[in-house]
């Protein structure tokens, strides 16, 4: 919620014009083109400023707060156009984290996606269990990997002499 601090006192005509002089139209991958922000970056790749007293402020924020209104509580700005500097308000909306992950690429995304696993059993219904950290199992693999577990143990324990 920086942007409300840094929008408190302040002309949102403005601050809309703060915005579009620092910007360079591209295309993209929506029927608008992306609005590119030409100032600093943080190391996502996001467009930041400075606007006192606040520093470092997501642009993304700024100008969906101008033009669309606050973001919701709990909510992150999700690209539609999967460009991060972009700053065009219509090409950005409210999203859980969840739903902004699950929606990019990111091997968490490539995941959750998958509907089979590695052997191509169905990661779906009574074949699926959950880890404590959230991951998914195939139940068919895990017994698989126990029932191997369970052969190299007898089979060391063959070799092996009692004393």
């Amino acid at each position: 919620m920086n942007e409300v601090r840094a929008l408190e006192g302040r002309d949102p005509e403005a601050v809309k014009a703060f915005i579009l002089a620092r910007i360079e139209e591209r295309p993209g991958r929506l029927p608008t083109p992306c609005w590119a922000w030409l100032g600093a970056l943080d190391k996502d790749g996001y467009a930041v400023t400075t606007l006192r007293p606040v520093q470092n402020i997501l642009v993304c924020r700024l100008a969906f707060h101008v033009w669309r209104g606050p973001v919701p509580a709990r909510r992150v700005t999700d690209h539609l156009c999967d460009f991060r500097p972009c700053v065009r308000y219509d090409h950005l909306t409210p999203a859980t984290v969840r739903r902004n992950t699950l929606r990019g690429t990111s091997p968490a995304a490539e995941n959750a996606r998958k509907g089979r696993c590695k052997r191509g059993h169905r990661l779906a219904g009574a074949n699926i269990s959950k880890r404590r950290d959230g991951r998914r199992v195939c139940k068919a693999c895990a017994r698989r990997a126990r029932s191997r577990g369970k052969l190299i143990r007898e089979k060391e324990t063959e070799r092996c002499p009692t004393v």
